[in-house]
């Protein structure tokens, strides 16, 4: 069960290249609760539980793995995060169109890997502040190659 994979190549529906894709086409970032937490895994990190759980010799079958660094960041955090890697002040605006409902919105979410990390000997690599921002680097590089190719609706997201 990944926790909020995030890196290169993500669709723009998901909050952080929505946020990243802002920053780089403009200054203004259209947010909805800045409050939410997540526990967020570079994608490398779950690619790599994954790989483990295939071949751990039937200890995983059957098991529920939560694929999590076990750490949170808030968006106004990784807003943060990214104004300082790209070396931008960000305006942040909140949109209510992109607030989710009371009622639906869990406002933390984070992972107990501690069976991943005991049945299929698997740590995240991307850890804590330092492997964050490390893999939001690499996100961000990634998108500002060709920022208008990452996705045809761009538009929709930004605006």
């Amino acid at each position: 069960r990944p926790f909020n994979t995030f890196g290169p190549r993500q669709s723009l529906r998901a909050v952080i290249p929505t946020i990243i894709a802002q920053a780089i086409s403009g200054k203004k970032i259209k947010i909805g609760n800045l409050k939410t937490r997540r526990d967020f895994t570079y994608v490398y990190d779950t690619a790599e539980a994954f790989l483990k759980a295939i071949t751990c010799n039937n200890k995983a079958y059957g098991k529920t793995f939560n694929l999590g660094t076990g750490y949170d960041f808030s968006i106004l955090e990784i807003i943060r995060l990214v104004e300082k890697i790209l070396n931008k002040k960000l305006i942040i605006k909140t949109d209510r169109k992109r607030v989710r409902p009371s009622k639906s919105e869990v406002l933390r979410l984070i992972s107990d890997n501690s069976l991943a990390k005991k049945t299929l000997n698997w740590k995240p690599k991307y850890l804590k502040i330092k492997g964050f921002e490390k893999g939001l680097k690499k996100t961000i590089e990634y998108m500002k190659k060709d920022i208008l190719s990452y996705n045809n609706d761009i538009s929709d997201y930004i605006k």
